[in-house]
């Protein structure tokens, strides 16, 4: 049940920041897409976000993974392709201080329309 619950509300928060829509009339897409890895995450989570990020035509790909003795994500490399341009690789070390992902913008007049690494 706990598992369930872990899992469901990463699932949730994942959603409500990744959100994005096609302008009106259009095939540009709006808003943004955060990933942010933890402590907390399990091989099933990230398993969650590779298959929404696609869903999103983002492709991602981990590699290095590394998890403690109770499956919790410490370390891992990821590799995105935002399948516009905007792609990077990025590898690190979890921490509780520092966040580490990636976040494309899709906002014309966004400042750091795309970051991957420590965030």
């Amino acid at each position: 049940m706990n598992r369930f619950f872990s899992s469901s509300l990463i699932s949730i928060l994942f959603l409500f920041v990744s959100s994005f829509s096609f302008a009106q009339g259009s095939k540009k897409k709006t808003g943004k897409v955060s990933v942010v890895f933890t402590t907390k995450m399990s091989q099933h989570d990230l398993d969650s976000i590779k298959q929404a990020l696609s869903a999103k035509n983002i492709k991602i790909e981990f590699s290095n993974t590394a998890f403690n003795a109770k499956g919790k994500l410490k370390s891992l490399a990821i590799d995105v392709d935002c399948g516009d341009g905007y792609r990077g690789e990025a590898a690190g070390e979890l921490s509780s201080r520092k966040k580490f992902g990636f976040v494309r913008d899709y906002d014309e007049k966004a400042k750091t329309p795309f970051a991957i690494g420590f965030l």
